[in-house]
């Protein structure tokens, strides 16, 4: 079973993230992504798309209650890869960023 956490280091607007495979988490590089978040983040959260289980969404709001999307997807190999799923800052005036001032699901069908 494949797993990923994602965390915010202090003061950094990389993506910081380990990979699971059952029970032994390996650190990955810190991956760096255009736009990026302002540090320190508010909410974090991700989300395995239901219809193709090898791809994660993961939503961020910033300090400055921006929103960002970013995609992971899973090769069989496995490798992971992020792309920008946003291009751009999707929200620039979020109410604020410490609990959950968005939602996001994937389509189910």
């Amino acid at each position: 079973m494949r797993s990923v956490i994602v965390y915010a280091d202090q003061g950094s607007n990389n993506i910081d993230w380990y990979v699971g495979n059952v029970s032994v988490f390996t650190k990955q590089s810190d991956v760096g992504v255009v736009p990026s978040p302002v540090n320190p983040y508010g909410t974090m959260e991700i989300q395995m798309n239901p219809l193709s289980k090898d791809q994660l969404m993961y939503l961020v709001a910033d300090n400055a209650n921006d929103l960002f999307a970013k995609r992971l997807v899973m090769t069989a190999t496995p490798t992971f890869s992020w792309t920008n799923s946003d291009g751009a800052v999707l929200e620039t005036t979020l109410p604020q960023k410490i609990t959950n001032p968005f939602a996001f699901s994937f389509r189910r069908n």
